[in-house]
């Protein structure tokens, strides 16, 4: 028995688009499946954020609960905001000239603001004298408290190496 050509071409044809419509069935069905996974996967990692992290709190009026430094004045605004616009401009042309007036803005800002440190220093030792009371005292210097010193633990010849290699 001859099948004719053009059924047996039709046929394969036929079983090449029922297999065709078949992979994507499965491809669809995989991907719906691998979907839902990922789903699934996000909503536990939301989960465990949402426990583990918490929230922040954003001030609604920083300003009513801003204080600045005792020492801090209009010259020393100035000088931060000079050497942060020099910063600025070194980073978009980064010039010789450009670094040149950003190391001179910012020793000119550090000078000012150790000056304003040593006078705000200045003005609380000379607002203590020997009247004041142990609890006027440690209400005034709270900051000591919490301050942690930071030891330096290196050993002598390693130090005296590093000294030297910097030695012309």
């Amino acid at each position: 028995m001859d099948i004719p050509e053009e059924t047996d071409t039709e046929s394969i044809e036929e079983r090449r688009s029922e297999k065709s419509r078949l992979d994507q069935k499965i491809l669809k069905d995989s991907f719906e499946r691998l979907q839902e996974a990922y789903n699934l996967f996000i909503d536990e990692i939301n989960k465990a954020a949402g426990k583990s992290i918490p929230y922040v709190k954003i001030s609604q009026d920083p300003c009513s609960k801003f204080t600045p430094r005792p020492y801090w004045n209009t010259k020393l605004s100035k000088a931060i905001a000079e050497r942060r616009l020099a910063l600025i401009n070194f980073r978009r042309n980064s010039i010789l000239d450009n670094l040149s007036i950003l190391k001179e803005k910012n020793s000119e800002a550090e000078g000012i603001s150790r000056e304003a440190k040593s006078k705000g220093w200045m003005t609380f030792c000379s607002s203590l004298n020997e009247v004041s009371t142990a609890g006027e005292m440690w209400q005034r210097m709270k900051w000591i408290k919490d301050r942690k010193t930071q030891k330096l633990n290196i050993e002598e010849n390693l130090a005296f190496s590093r000294v030297t290699q910097f030695k012309p």
